[in-house]
């Protein structure tokens, strides 16, 4: 952190500003599956992702998180939640973002779970359907880099 202190597992970590949170209150502009390449042990692998553009409620600020395949679930429920309440476009209401932590044979680890809130105003959808078509696109580079780290 700017502190020079670890950030606390579980929680979002900003590169750019060097500070961690419990949560995230945003609006979701776009997300996409994709590959992602890292290494491990010295041998680079591939692994698929789930990236996420989105807008801090509290600060406006966009932001990229990637997440593994074991926050799949939870997305695919959030994803759920918003046919059956007949949401059309995902900028629409605030979620939060939360992490919880698992454990199995493999050992422990953190996922995402998300939280479907209100729906946002006016003003901040209009806001965010421009942020979308300004910015819905960097998703679709080839490997986006996340901001956000969990």
């Amino acid at each position: 952190t700017a502190k020079g202190e670890d950030a606390k597992a579980g929680t979002f970590y900003f590169n750019d500003i060097q500070q961690s949170f419990e949560s995230i209150d945003f609006a979701l502009i776009k997300a996409k599956h994709g590959m992602q390449s890292f290494e491990r042990d010295g041998v680079m692998q591939e692994s698929v992702k789930l990236a996420i553009l989105g807008q801090t409620l509290d600060s406006n600020k966009l932001f990229i998180i990637t997440l593994s395949v074991m926050s799949f679930t939870n997305f695919g429920s959030l994803v759920a939640k918003m046919k059956e309440a007949g949401i059309t476009q995902t900028w629409e209401h605030k979620i939060t973002i939360f992490s919880e932590k698992q454990e199995n044979e493999k050992g422990k680890y953190f996922t995402a779970r998300f939280e479907l809130g209100e729906k946002l105003t006016p003003d901040q959808i209009k806001d965010l359907e421009d942020k979308y078509n300004q910015y819905g696109m960097v998703l679709d580079r080839k490997d986006p880099q996340s901001d956000v780290v969990v």
